[in-house]
């Protein structure tokens, strides 16, 4: 297919900023010309106008916002495609450390034809209570409405998160969503579906030797009209070491999934265990190790593991070479002939580049 085309952009910005405000502006201007399809000429364009403040007599209070416009214009035929989007927000530092926000976004995307315009309007408020380096509390609310020429969408959604040092050496932190839309109006194939999410986890720090850690997180996902579920869990924990010698990072995974819908139920789980090995360098001598081991069961049968070794050299202060060996290994144990083994062997000579 012979190939002749064109094209040319432009961009320009500029910003101004003075005690804690700032204002910018962006645009952007380009044109393509194919010289054996005309009708695939086009104009496109892009401006971008950002601000932020406090309120005058009032800091506490600080004040965002911006405009974007983006245009797709067709030389021949004159069609259009363009987007506008709006959006601002309110911070408010409160007494007693309490922090709120509330942003808003709207967006509409069209062509020529008003029948394919699409209008999304998000709100969102958060509440955010801070207590000095030992806790944080957050609670939020998000409403989003999705409406073009067939249907209409809205949904809501609650979000809560918390963070707890109780003593030095341990952090905890949690956080909980859920989503639950409404077709309100209009016919949408899937219908709506609802969701949640939901994670926990603590780190503990030894100082000067490393850290241990433990999550748990778990997903829901439900559809009335596809009569459909899917139902995820995964607990992980893991850890680092550190001396003089070398770092240790390793780790374990267990996760679990659920998918039901009419026609059929397919569930799963999977073990996972990594380990990583490095070397402090010595005498120019630089180790890495690192290993993978994966096991899937239930309604699928998979297993795979890698690993990985790295030798590196300082020839001199400037030279280095380094030598890397990598295994995969892939079996699906469900069909005689799904396997996959690879070994990879690099060599890498470097040089240090100094001005």
């Amino acid at each position: 297919v012979p190939i002749d085309y064109d094209s040319h952009t432009f961009e320009f910005g500029a910003r101004y900023n003075q005690q804690g405000r700032m204002l910018s502006a962006e645009y952007f201007g380009g044109a393509f010309n194919d010289n054996k399809n005309a009708t695939r000429d086009r104009i496109r364009s892009r401006i971008k106008f950002y601000g932020i403040m406090p309120v005058p007599n009032y800091e506490w209070a600080i004040l965002s916002g911006g405009f974007y416009h983006f245009q797709n214009k067709y030389d021949l035929t004159k069609f259009k495609i363009s987007s506008n989007r709006s959006w601002g927000g309110l911070r408010l530092n409160l007494p007693y450390d309490f922090i709120a926000n509330y942003h808003f976004i709207f967006d509409r995307t069209s062509s020529d034809s008003d029948f394919v315009a699409t209008d999304n309007i998000s709100q969102a408020f958060y509440l955010t209570r801070i207590f000095r380096d030992k806790a944080r509390l957050t609670i939020g609310y998000q409403n989003d409405i999705n409406d073009d020429f067939a249907t209409e969408v809205n949904s809501d959604a609650y979000y809560l998160s918390a963070w707890l040092k109780p003593i030095q050496q341990l952090e905890i932190k949690g956080e909980y969503g859920s989503r639950i839309e409404k077709l309100t109006e209009g016919f949408r194939l899937l219908g709506h579906e609802d969701r949640t999410r939901f994670k926990i986890g603590a780190t503990y720090r030894i100082t000067e030797i490393g850290a241990v850690s433990i999550k748990y997180d778990r997903r829901n996902r439900k559809n009335e009209r596809l009569n459909s579920e899917y139902a995820f869990d995964r607990l992980s924990m893991s850890g680092d070491i550190t001396n003089s010698i070398a770092s240790f990072i390793f780790g374990y995974s267990f996760s679990e999934g659920d998918y039901l819908n009419n026609e059929q139920n397919f569930d799963f789980n999977n073990h996972t265990i990594f380990g990583n090995l490095k070397l402090n360098e010595y005498h120019g001598i630089g180790i890495d190790l690192g290993a993978t081991y994966s096991r899937s069961k239930r309604d699928i049968n998979i297993e795979s593991f890698n690993f990985d070794i790295s030798l590196s050299y300082a020839i001199t202060e400037k030279y280095d070479i380094e030598i890397n060996y990598f295994i995969y290994n892939f079996d699906d144990f469900m069909f005689r002939d799904q396997y996959y083994t690879s070994n990879i062997i690099e060599l890498n000579l470097s040089r240090d580049i100094s001005f």
